[in-house]
């Protein structure tokens, strides 16, 4: 009689397999309305008022991989430049070295290696007017762990929304590679669309608007701006507007809003229609509407390095709290060293993260960091703790055979517990560090 064994190993599948939604979460955990009635009362008034909110800035920019201020002549040195170029070179190199990382082509590397060198000094400040790839080095053949996932670029370090601003500190004088500062992250884009460059008067000026339109639904259904006086001839490029993004008010009418955009002429006035999507901020930072405005983009695909214009974790919640005013890094690890109070808890059993969690919901916003993926906690419900993040996959124990690979691939709601009894563990077993946003005087 031939043996069961294999059977039972072929019901484990060994491609990943796609999910609709994590086990232990229903439609009604994916609801604001389901999760803002079991937020403490604290949570329904303004946990960081615009002083705290500029204190916590202010202090996030001490933390190594925090957002730095572009302007700031440190940024534009050449040894500061030179030495984070070297870093990343050796970085990557080694990677590839061991096997870490594969290129997508033959001496990809090399190749972007040299064109760092090629490059010569600039000092520009522009604003990004379309969506745009910002590469670690100069090379769009990619770098994948194996096997490659050609969805999963790590040469990938984030995206570019259109209105940001950028310092251009590099350029290769023959290919349209050019080294950038973006405030949250460093890296290369590709024949970019920037604006023209513009003086440091016209940044800061743009940045510290004291009344902005803030964009609170991503990608939503809001006509393209309609750019006044365009230049003739020239047709103006429309972007769609991101979470997060925040444009400086001119004035406002029952119709719409009057607006400073980044187009080819550089910033310019435009008109933009009432939308639930729009909200004149800056946008008191309570912690009901963090979490309301992060359940209203549960659905949302999942991009790693916002791959395709979606999200991964750490872009998701850094463009969620700049709603309300909060700079967030871009990389997970960085983000849970941020807050009113970030506290490392690895050390600790299930028992003691679990309290730990729940003290630090009384005073505010609480990010959840375990390596390579954080999330924004939710609450309870029965015994279970629930989070929300940008997610790609989780593990699934199966019988007689290796874990399954399943596919959410979105922004999704998830129980703390999702992995239990596979290699990589429960969320809660993972968890290291927490980090609360409010309820806590900062100096």
């Amino acid at each position: 009689m031939a043996s069961s064994t294999p059977a039972a190993a072929a019901s484990c599948p060994s491609e990943p397999q796609p999910s609709p939604r994590a086990p232990g979460t229903e439609p009604f955990h994916e609801t604001a309305a389901f999760w803002l009635p079991r937020l403490p009362p604290a949570a329904h008034r303004v946990a960081l008022d615009p002083r705290h909110v500029a204190a916590l800035n202010a202090r996030a920019a001490t933390v190594a991989g925090a957002p730095r201020d572009i302007a700031r002549p440190e940024v534009g040195g050449r040894e500061r430049i030179a030495a984070d170029l070297d870093e990343r070179r050796r970085w990557l190199s080694a990677r590839v070295a061991d096997g870490s990382y594969v290129e997508g082509s033959p001496h990809a590397l090399d190749r972007a290696y040299a064109r760092m060198t090629a490059s010569v000094a600039i000092d520009r400040l522009h604003f990004v007017i379309e969506e745009t790839p910002l590469w670690c080095v100069p090379t769009r053949a990619g770098l994948f762990t194996p096997p490659v996932d050609p969805t999963f670029d790590r040469n990938r370090c984030a995206t570019l929304h259109a209105g940001e601003a950028v310092r251009a500190l590099l350029a290769h004088p023959q290919q349209p590679w050019v080294y950038v500062h973006a405030g949250h992250t460093v890296g290369w884009v590709f024949a970019a669309p920037l604006t023209p460059s513009v003086d440091v008067t016209s940044l800061e000026s743009y940045r510290h608007a004291d009344r902005r339109v803030a964009v609170v639904l991503d990608r939503a259904d809001v006509t393209a701006p309609t750019v006044l006086e365009p230049a003739a001839g020239s047709p103006v490029r429309r972007a769609p507007l991101r979470l997060g993004t925040t444009l400086p008010l001119l004035d406002a009418d029952p119709r719409g809003y009057r607006v400073l955009v980044a187009d080819e002429r550089g910033l310019a006035p435009a008109r933009l229609p009432r939308s639930d999507a729009l909200r004149v901020g800056p946008l008191p930072f309570r912690p009901s509407d963090v979490i309301r405005t992060a359940l209203d983009h549960v659905g949302q695909r999942y991009g790693w390095g916002g791959h395709g214009g979606d999200y991964d974790c750490s872009l998701f919640l850094r463009d969620l709290f700049a709603v309300f005013g909060v700079q967030l890094a871009r990389h997970s690890a960085v983000q849970a060293q941020l807050g009113s109070r970030s506290r490392d808890i690895g050390a600790l059993d299930e028992a003691g993260k679990r309290a730990a969690i729940r003290e630090a919901a009384q005073r505010g916003v609480v990010l959840l960091y375990m390596p390579g993926h954080i999330m924004l906690y939710l609450g309870e419900d029965g015994d279970r703790m629930y989070a929300v993040s940008a997610i790609s996959e989780y593990l699934e124990p199966c019988e007689s055979g290796p874990d399954t690979v399943r596919r959410l691939d979105r922004v999704a709601v998830t129980t703390l517990e999702l992995g239990r009894s596979t290699q990589r563990k429960a969320f809660i077993e993972r968890l290291t560090r927490i980090a609360s946003f409010g309820h806590v005087p900062v100096p």
